[in-house]
């Protein structure tokens, strides 16, 4: 292991899979691009708070349900 600190990766990463992924390399995601884009899509501020709910839960999820640091090490 180089470092202690920890690490958070977050260029292009919007899709459940890149955050699936990342849980063996990483110990955050960042998803602003993903977030900003929920929001462009929005109707109303209701619409995108609730669009941004949903996409936080489906990112979350993958990131709980995704390779482990502890499955990824050798």
């Amino acid at each position: 292991m180089v470092t202690e600190l920890p690490i958070a990766v977050g260029f292009g990463i919007s899709q459940p899979g890149h955050v699936s992924v990342l849980g063996g390399l990483a110990d955050a995601a960042v998803i602003g691009s993903s977030l900003v884009s929920e929001i462009e899509k929005a109707a109303s501020i209701e619409a995108g708070a609730s669009a941004l709910t949903a996409r936080i839960r489906l990112l979350k999820q993958a990131a709980q349900t995704g390779m482990s640091k502890r499955e990824a090490a050798p």
